[in-house]
């Protein structure tokens, strides 16, 4: 079957259209915080003697229309990650929106597959949009000391009009759709409640990768590149207080890595473990 390159959903009076950036292949290393060299050690040990790659995700990017604006939320990889992913613009564009049309564009963390699409050859995509980077993450990818220089890179054409705003938790960015602090993932990990005529979702971000395995190991995260055992700890203890909190309150989850169209339910089970139901 044909991958689908958008969908469209409705929450209140507000539209929700996923649009498909492509997927991601890594070499993820799954991790108990609790034995976490031996554990680490044992799934690179199996890359490194298979080259088997561990994890596929989708990369998904939303476009929330309120009726007076179009606010993007996340862009995509662009150009950065290769060949497997890039094609949110074209995806955009098939699903009826003009990348003109996009006021805000809403960066849950600026990690590649999350911030790269925002620019293309150093010019701008979005040529009418702000861009809002969760302040400590800026901080953070943009200090001297950090030698990861793409985020600096997909923003210059945006910080050179001014563009590029700071936002904290609470922060509203049009009716109904404010930020989430999520910290775990990276230092200033956000997420968007957005809410109308009473339906709410959750767009969380990097909360969970894998919506299988992660889900069916509540206590496992996964690593990409060094491991940093603190940084981890945070990460599981976000992502089994969310999982609990969404499985709680049955919220509506959107998510960038989820399954395509991304929508959907976290179940709590008996034994402690989680599934994902797709929204209908």
């Amino acid at each position: 079957m044909a991958q689908k390159q958008y969908a469209t959903r409705s929450l209140g009076e507000y539209t929700v259209t996923t649009v498909y950036d492509g997927f991601a292949l890594a070499p993820a290393a799954t991790l108990v915080t609790e034995d976490t060299g031996l554990n680490l050690a044992n799934q690179w040990h199996v890359f490194r003697q298979t080259r088997k790659l561990l994890m596929r995700a989708d990369v998904l990017m939303f476009v929330v229309d309120t009726g007076d604006e179009r606010v993007l939320i996340d862009a995509g990889a662009g150009r950065l990650l290769g060949p497997t992913m890039g094609s949110g613009l074209k995806n955009l564009a098939a699903a009826g929106h003009d990348p003109a049309d996009i006021t805000k564009i809403l960066i849950s963390h600026p990690h590649p597959d999350h911030i790269g699409g925002i620019s293309v050859r150093g010019q701008i995509a979005y040529p009418n949009a702000h861009v809002y980077v969760e302040a400590d993450d800026h901080a953070y990818w943009t200090a001297p000391e950090n030698t990861y220089r793409k985020l600096g890179e997909v923003l210059a054409p945006y910080v050179s009009l001014g563009r590029v705003q700071l936002f904290r938790a609470g922060d509203e960015f049009a009716k109904g759709v404010r930020a989430v602090a999520l910290p775990g993932h990276t230092v200033g990990h956000a997420g968007f409640e957005v809410q109308s005529l009473g339906q709410s979702a959750l767009f969380w971000g990097d909360i969970i990768h894998d919506y299988t395995y992660q889900l069916a190991h509540p206590d496992r995260t996964l690593v990409l590149r060094d491991f940093d055992k603190t940084r981890v700890a945070e990460e599981v203890a976000m992502q089994q207080k969310m999982l609990a909190e969404v499985s709680a309150s049955h919220l509506l989850v959107i998510a960038p890595h989820a399954p395509f169209p991304g929508a959907g339910y976290v179940d709590a089970n008996p034994d402690g473990t989680y599934a994902w139901r797709q929204a209908a």
